[in-house]
């Protein structure tokens, strides 16, 4: 697991993908407890659930070219996370020195498709669907299938106490 990983999600229709990468971050902090984490997110920072070892900043409506180069310079990440959103094309050129991860959910018939059949989808080194595999429900092409591991739901584990406290 890389030591600075930065995470681009979106927070305009719920929570979901900020707690999908919360969790996924909560795991990079078991395995190396001094990683350096940033969300840069779209829309509103959830400040009820913001978490002291993760550095924040919202961003505009996109994540073009200019904000990617310049989170790229100010952080120097060794992973980038891209949280179900594909990056614009101009952005691709941008990752060529650092490793790039997608999350990939199921979606709506269209889009799907054209994800799966984008050039955008593979030029990630690794693909994460949190779905298992059984119910993601379309072909894969080999080439992005194989960059593919299907983790099912990336969830919290229940904490005895937190649960208590409710």
């Amino acid at each position: 697991m890389n030591s600075r990983v930065l995470f681009l999600l979106s927070v305009r229709r719920g929570f979901g993908h900020f707690m999908r990468c919360s969790n996924i971050a909560d795991a990079i902090f078991a395995t190396k407890p001094n990683a350096e984490v940033v969300f840069c997110l779209r829309g509103m920072i959830p400040t009820d659930f913001v978490d002291s070892r993760i550095k924040y900043f919202s961003s505009p409506d996109r994540f073009d070219a200019a904000l990617i180069d310049q989170l790229l310079r100010r952080f120097r990440p060794e992973l980038v996370v891209f949280d179900t959103m594909l990056p614009e094309p101009n952005v691709i050129p941008l990752l060529d020195s650092v490793k790039s991860v997608y999350i990939m959910r199921k979606c709506q018939r269209d889009k799907q498709l054209d994800i799966l059949n984008s050039t955008t989808v593979r030029t990630f080194d690794s693909i994460v669907c949190p779905h298992a595999s059984t119910e993601f429900g379309f072909k894969i092409p080999d080439d992005v299938l194989v960059k593919t591991t299907f983790v099912g739901p990336i969830v919290r584990e229940p904490k005895p106490a937190e649960t208590l406290a409710l």
